[in-house]
């Protein structure tokens, strides 16, 4: 978790519901806004969780 810097605390709170709160694409919010615009799309779910788990995008 270190590697991925991932906030253990966070993580523990978020793992059951982890694919739900994300939905398609798991990742930063960075790696997740990259994704959102190569597919064209305006709106990825997991925006609040990635900022809770990896931190605000800098």
């Amino acid at each position: 978790m270190q590697r991925l810097g991932i906030d253990h605390e966070t993580f523990i709170a978020h793992g059951t519901q982890l694919l739900k709160e994300f939905g398609c694409a798991v990742g930063k919010s960075e790696s997740l806004i990259a994704l959102a615009a190569e597919r064209q799309a305006r709106y990825l779910r997991g925006m609040h969780t990635a900022n809770a788990l990896f931190g605000k995008a800098a």
